[in-house]
């Protein structure tokens, strides 16, 4: 087997577990809006137009997958990203589906990551189109 395979294969459960994270597109975009900003949750509601109710359910699944971090003042509740992975991950997905590399932030362009140049541009070369789960009834 080959050193990727063997080091895919110890972190495969934890990059699916955040990819399950990140399959709604209401947890997706809230990602996005953070960004590198600190926000409350009624500035998320007003930026991303995601009820209150919905949007505090769609928090707290991304905390559970340690992709965000809370700090409480007073009455409200503060969200930020929790660490480097959310940003490099949204600037991949967003480059191979949309084929703009255009990274979210300029705090982590091209900066290492993990100790590997992270290169949104590399990403759109192989473009691949995903079809639509056909057994999927919530579309």
């Amino acid at each position: 087997m080959s050193d990727y395979f063997n080091t895919l294969k110890n972190v495969a459960p934890d990059i699916c577990s955040v990819l399950k994270a990140l399959s709604h597109p209401n947890r997706l975009l809230l990602l996005a809006a953070i960004g590198d900003e600190e926000m409350a949750v009624s500035e998320l509601e007003d930026k991303t137009g995601v009820r209150q109710p919905l949007l505090s359910r769609e928090l707290a699944r991304l905390r559970e997958e340690s992709l965000v971090d809370t700090r409480r003042e007073s009455k409200s509740i503060y969200y930020k990203l929790s660490n480097k992975i959310a940003p490099h991950l949204l600037d991949a997905l967003s480059a191979v589906w949309t084929g703009n590399p255009v990274p979210m932030s300029n705090h982590h362009k091209n900066t290492d990551f993990d100790g590997v140049p992270f290169t949104s541009t590399a990403l759109t070369a192989g473009r691949v189109r995903i079809k639509p789960d056909p057994y999927r009834t919530d579309s």
